[in-house]
């Protein structure tokens, strides 16, 4: 997800601090959403989320089809939760054969906390 207002950036990267849990929903070739647990890295938070993947993966040939997809943070002991969705591009380090999946929201597609 991108965020590019400042503003917006340090109203999400407040909401969705200590979270430690998000689920990727994206559609599936077959047309049927997929929903995946995923680890995301938001302590340095700069208005981009990442979500690492396998290059060879159904993730990403999912948003190769249809790139949007929706993230869900979870905070269960503090009943908090934080929606988004957005356009995934994928990023692949040619280096060691994995891809990050980057999700791109604009600020008025995040909802939450609630």
């Amino acid at each position: 997800m991108s965020v590019s207002d400042p503003v917006a950036v340090e109203t999400l990267r407040d909401a969705i601090k200590g979270m430690q849990f998000v689920t990727m929903t994206t559609k599936g070739l077959d047309g049927i959403p997929r929903s995946r647990g995923m680890a995301v890295r938001v302590a340095d938070f700069d208005g981009d989320l990442w979500f690492m993947t396998l290059v060879d993966g159904q993730l990403l040939a999912e948003v190769d089809a249809m790139p949007t997809s929706a993230v869900l943070f979870a905070d269960g002991h503090a009943q908090r939760y934080v929606a988004a969705t957005g356009r995934v591009r994928e990023r692949t380090d040619a280096d060691d054969g994995r891809a990050a999946a980057r999700l791109h929201a604009g600020r008025d597609d995040v909802t939450g906390p609630y």
